[in-house]
């Protein structure tokens, strides 16, 4: 930067540059929080239509230039800045996608950059961008920089690829004999759907972000009984992140099939567990700009997800099968069997032989077993579509809160106990900055301080209190409250009663009556093959709750997807009561219905014996409240004290004698902690 330039900057604008350092002085107030600035020169408006003639100048580009030009107009000291601009777009634009069309301008030449420092406060990486005059443009680079008849051509060819995506993409669906994906309904409309609300479960045994590993082992918690998932894969295993493109793959499947089901009740169609997908509908759903990388991004996803399984082991050697996805029944589980594309398919053009052509229609098969309950299960769950668009951690929050205030309004959770149920893998200071910094962004302004904040998470209030103010990294406190006509609101649910208010927000499947669950075919195929032969009813299996029941000696439980529900000989008719008018709400069967079905489990239950003798509700209540009066952080609840003492033939006996030990409370202690 010569020096008379210099002199007419600080006479017109106060900036100065200092020799020594030979960095350029921005005066106060401007800061390192106004991220990197723009110098406009008064020729700009002249130079702007010339600038559109060089080669690699796209439209985002000249939409940036547009931006900065148009803030000029309002700037006080002949400076924009990228904070400004994202103001000015009310976050529209990001300081990511300033940075990426920044980056491309600078390569093309558009801008020199010089190193600047502040009045007050450092600088960092902080740069004045400054405008090059087009003239002096083309000087230097010459005119093979201009746009000449060649890249005209090649900016056709490009088109013509699209055209020949468009189509191969027809060409594949016909192949298969798959209809065209429907168009996404407006952002009003939107709904985010799940089978099931095993968010929190599956989440347990990803992988961290931005990690690559082929094999885990974790440690879970479902129901209150630990088990362990090994998670597998010839490439790399999922990642939260894939789990949120996971939750946007099922959502799409369900409105592909919704979409053509009158093609399906005309048998114009067969339902088939084939279902097109477009990259630019998972883009939309996640809320990202559709862009190369970001379609990239997804394919890797996809990926991930199709060559990873899972293998569940209960650690007392039995199947949990009965609370997870119905293909968890098999042995090792994958949620997609398989992928296709039409990349191989791509057509040839030009002298240089195949063009490869990035997918981006993929067909999605879905395990058989998995595509079968996406299918054939009566209802589905609802979540905000926000909720994608989020940082990972975000999406975890929310599930953790969807499972653990389904029976409560309101609870109280630090960041350190956060870290270990959502996040273990990942180191506690990454943890804790991403996470705070993550729900700072979603709080309001006027409700924020550096010690507490608010922050509305889609129903889920929460005031984040900041502990240890003298530690580098210090640890907070989240005081949760839920509002459930809020949850129920976000989620876009239509309709709701009284009795699902302690549930999450569900909506009934369009899809169950179109195939006939597995079962069913099967009792069908011997039926026809006994044709000649007596048919022999089977015993009926299930009842109205089905594969939700897991009955044992003294309990029998009922997995109610969100919540769990217990009952057992010493259910007080109050509990039983509600248990019914959820488990009703829930599956839309009468009460009336559900009270039989509950009653005929609870006849096969038995009571505690010791010697032959009842132990009695009393002897039970008082040790409860002995224990829960002298603990601070457990609780015990009587449901986890029979499954206990069940198998402690010992412990059971001195409980029935009165004679709380040591030994006692040191199982008391052990069984609370476990819930």
């Amino acid at each position: 930067m010569n020096s008379g330039y210099c002199t007419g900057l600080t006479r017109n604008y106060g900036i100065m540059v200092s020799n020594a350092s030979k960095k350029i002085l921005i005066p106060w107030p401007r800061s390192h929080k106004d991220g990197h600035l723009f110098e406009i020169p008064r020729k700009l408006l002249d130079w702007l239509p010339q600038y559109e003639y060089f080669r690699g100048v796209t439209k985002s580009i000249i939409e940036l230039l547009n931006l900065i030009l148009l803030r000029s107009f309002t700037s006080k000291d002949g400076i924009v800045s990228t904070t400004e601009l994202i103001e000015a777009t009310e976050g529209q634009l990001t300081r990511a996608a300033i940075q990426q069309r920044l980056r491309a301008a600078v390569q093309i030449g558009l801008f020199t950059q010089q190193s600047v420092r502040f009045e007050e406060g450092l600088a960092g990486k902080t740069m004045l961008h400054q405008f090059v005059n087009p003239s002096q443009l083309i000087s230097m680079l010459g005119s093979a920089s201009l746009q000449s008849e060649k890249t005209k051509v090649m900016a056709k060819q490009k088109r013509s690829k699209a055209l020949a995506q468009n189509y191969v993409n027809k060409q594949l669906l016909n192949e298969h004999g798959l209809g065209t994906p429907p168009m996404m309904p407006d952002e009003k409309d939107q709904i985010l759907i799940s089978p099931t609300s095993w968010a929190g479960i599956i989440d347990q045994a990803l992988a961290p972000p931005r990690t690559k590993k082929n094999y885990q082992k974790s440690m879970v918690a479902i129901s209150g009984t630990k088990a362990i998932i090994e998670t597998r894969s010839s490439k790399s295993i999922m990642t939260v992140d894939d789990l949120m493109t996971l939750f946007a793959l099922f959502t799409l499947t369900v409105q592909y099939h919704d979409h053509h089901l009158p093609n399906y009740e005309l048998q114009i169609q067969k339902v088939g567990n084939k279902t097109p997908v477009y990259i630019t509908d998972i883009l939309s759903l996640r809320g990202k700009k559709d862009s190369g990388p970001a379609r990239d991004s997804i394919r890797e996803s996809i990926n991930r997800i199709e060559f990873t399984d899972f293998q569940l082991h209960e650690l007392t050697g039995r199947w949990l099968s009965k609370n997870m996805p119905e293909g968890f029944k098999s042995d090792r589980f994958r949620f997609i069997a398989r992928t296709i594309t039409a990349s191989e398919e791509a057509p040839r053009e030009g002298d240089d032989g195949e063009i490869r052509i990035k997918p981006n229609l993929y067909i999605l098969v879905w395990e058989p077993s998995f595509f079968e309950e996406l299918m054939t299960r009566d209802y589905f769950f609802l979540f905000p579509p926000e909720i994608l668009r989020q940082h990972a951690l975000v999406f975890q929050l929310y599930s953790l809160f969807r499972s653990r205030l389904s029976r409560r309004l309101e609870d109280s959770l630090t960041l350190t106990d956060l870290n270990q149920k959502i996040a273990r893998n990942i180191e506690w200071r990454r943890f804790s900055n991403d996470l705070i910094r993550e729900l700072r962004k979603l709080a309001k302004q006027k409700t924020q301080s550096e010690d507490i904040f608010t922050v509305n998470l889609w129903g889920y209030h929460m005031i984040v209190h900041q502990l240890d103010n003298d530690k580098k990294h210090p640890d907070y406190r989240l005081d949760i409250r839920c509002n459930v006509d809020e949850v129920i609101k976000f989620s876009r649910a239509k309709t709701f009663n009284e009795g699902k208010r302690s549930l999450a927000p569900t909506i009934p499947n369009p899809l169950r009556n179109e195939i006939m669950p597995k079962q069913n075919l099967d009792q069908l195929s011997e039926i026809i093959n006994g044709e000649f032969e007596p048919i022999q009813q089977k015993e009926k299996r299930g009842g109205r709750l089905g594969r939700r029941v897991k009955l044992r000696k003294y309990l029998v439980e009922i997995n109610a997807d969100e919540l769990t529900i217990t009952l057992s000989k010493y259910t007080s008719p109050e509990a039983m009561k509600r248990s019914i008018t959820a488990l009703s709400a829930m599956t839309g069967h009468p009460p009336v219905t559900i009270t039989e079905e509950c009653q005929g489990y609870m006849n096969k239950l038995d009571w505690l014996r010791v010697n032959g003798e009842i132990m009695s509700y009393e002897t039970l209540s008082r040790t409860i409240e002995f224990y829960n009066a002298q603990q601070n952080s457990g609780h015990l609840s009587i449901e986890r004290l029979i499954s206990s003492l069940a198998v402690r033939k010992k412990v059971c006996r001195k409980v029935y004698d009165g004679y709380l030990d040591s030994s006692v409370l040191a199982v008391l202690d052990e069984v609370a902690s476990s819930g």
